[in-house]
């Protein structure tokens, strides 16, 4: 298949400290037109972050040193605009709980086939544009209404003097123009 163009830019994170899985996964996202890049500790994802936005994240839960739970709560403090789906082989309600309580869009039990993660990374980068999109439009009407605002309070301002109590003699050419 083709691969759609705006795959080609969406970076991705994968973060094991199974090295196989990542590095696997890793491959078969790149096949599927994704830039991914592994790390295999908590540590080294979060100064992977630092250094580079990734905007999704895909993380195992149980890893030596920082654990997946740890890291999904410090990307969500760290990089609120990130994405995150949560791979388990140990599925709990706790942790369930916890990935929910620091907004992780997926939560995948191994094992998995690669066309159910494919299928969380798409929808993960619809969230994501839908969220770019939804950000930019606010914006833009934030701007374009700042702009007339501006004016009406500008014109409104000159109708009346709070000084001296007088209205202004272009005060309807003012309330006109408002």
């Amino acid at each position: 298949g083709t691969i759609p163009m705006a795959a080609a830019r969406q970076k991705i994170l994968i973060v094991d400290d199974e090295r196989r899985l990542a590095d696997s996964l890793c491959d078969l996202l790149r096949q599927a037109g994704y830039e991914a890049v592994a790390a295999y500790t908590g540590r080294e994802a979060l100064d992977r972050l630092e250094a580079h936005p990734f905007p999704l994240v895909i993380t195992d839960l149980r890893m030596d040193g920082m654990d997946g739970l740890a890291l999904i709560a410090e990307i969500a403090r760290r990089h609120p605009s990130t994405q995150m789906i949560v791979m388990t082989g140990y599925a709990s309600t706790e942790s369930a709980i916890a990935a929910v309580r620091c907004r992780v869009f997926d939560y995948l039990c191994k094992p998995f086939d690669f066309q159910t993660m494919r299928l969380a990374v798409e929808k993960a980068f619809q969230a994501i544009e839908a969220e770019r999109l939804r950000q930019d439009t606010a914006a833009m009407l934030s701007h374009d209404m700042k702009i007339p605002l501006t004016s009406i309070l500008g014109f409104a301002a000159m109708i009346y003097d709070r000084e001296t109590g007088r209205i202004h003699e272009r005060a309807a050419e003012f309330a006109e123009t408002i």
